[in-house]
Parts: structure tokens; C-alpha cells; sequence
């Protein structure tokens, strides 16, 4: 049963408007979404849906999406908060090893980590970086997330936009952001 109750403060906390499994939090209801000036969307059933259409393709991606032209990391899930009462891109990936996959894993941490701190840094956003080291130095499993403002992504409109995006974007600069963003949404 979700709440109903519009009382549900907004400030300093984040609540998940889609997560990797389409699910949202149940404190997100249609009341809530009004009282922050959102628009309230129902699905193909007509239930309740935090997201709209254009948001449901940009997080909905069934593939890996690559970083950067030179494949420097990859982004695994793509996720939408709503954090202090503003709707926020969690960009993330993570990998947890196997015995027999423990050097893999700590190549992929260091590509993906390389990759998130350049999109961190580009968006001027913070960096979560969590991993569980073993005691022989390697790694066992590791989560790498970051959150944009949703708006900064406005001028996209698909999944396949996104994807592009990522895959061509530098991410050298705050304006290599916009340079990759014109240029994607350019070629539609």
C-alpha cells in the first residue's frame, strides 16, 4: 500500500522515482508529485507513475552504455531520485567478483572509477565511490554512482540520445558536456 499523505518532507532526502527494477518508493505518490510542481503520470494500466514517457526511455536501457569515445567505463543502471524535492539522473555501476574473476573486476573498478571521476568532475557533481577490498589487496566488489540534475539533460529526448551521449561525450570539460549533448541531439 503506498502513502497518501502529503507531508512527506522533501528536504535532505532522497526517494527513488525508478529504480533498476522500475520501482519507486512508496512515500512518491500523485499528491506528493503536485505539491512539488510535477506532473503526474499514469501507465499504459492508468496506475500512478512518477515518470513521465520521455524519463521512462532515458533509464529504461537494456544495455551496458559505454563512457566516453575510448570506451574508458561503462554505466550499468541508470536510475531517477527525487532528491530534495528535484528530480536527479543516478548514473552507477558496480561488479562483485568470483574467485576466478577477481583481477576482471579490479580492472573494471579502475576503467569505470577513471570514467565516473572525469563525468563527476564535468558535471560538477560529488562521486560515490564504495568497494570491499580483500586482504590480498584486490577487490571483491565495488558501486560507483553519481547524481545529475535531470534537467541537464532536458535537450535529450530518447534512451538512444543518452546512450549516444555517453558514448561521445570527453567529459574533459563542463562545455564538453554541452558540445556532446548539441551534437547528439543535432543528428535527430
Amino acid at each position: 500500500m503506498q502513502n497518501t499523505s502529503t507531508q512527506v518532507n522533501t528536504q535532505n532526502q532522497s526517494l527513488t522515482l525508478h529504480s533498476a527494477c522500475g520501482d519507486f518508493d512508496d512515500e512518491v505518490t500523485p499528491e506528493l508529485m503536485r505539491s512539488l510542481g510535477f506532473e503526474v503520470h499514469t501507465d499504459e494500466k492508468g496506475d500512478f507513475c512518477p515518470i513521465s514517457e520521455r524519463e521512462y526511455s532515458l533509464v529504461n536501457q537494456n544495455d551496458i552504455l559505454t563512457v566516453g569515445s575510448k570506451s574508458e567505463g561503462v554505466i550499468r543502471f541508470l536510475r531517477l531520485s527525487l532528491i530534495n524535492g528535484q528530480k536527479y539522473l543516478n548514473i552507477s555501476d558496480d561488479d562483485y567478483s568470483a574467485a576466478d574473476t577477481v583481477e576482471r573486476t579490479l580492472n573494471n573498478y579502475k576503467n569505470s572509477r577513471a570514467a565516473f571521476q572525469k563525468m563527476a568532475k564535468a558535471f560538477d557533481v560529488e562521486l560515490s565511490d564504495f568497494r570491499v577490498d580483500n586482504d590480498d589487496g584486490t577487490i571483491s566488489e565495488y558501486e560507483l554512482d553519481i547524481d545529475v540534475p535531470l534537467t541537464r539533460f532536458d535537450a535529450i529526448q530518447s534512451g538512444k540520445q543518452l546512450a549516444q551521449f555517453f558514448e561521445t561525450c570527453s567529459f574533459d570539460t563542463p562545455e564538453s558536456i554541452n558540445e556532446a549533448i548539441e551534437t547528439v541531439v543535432g543528428k535527430q
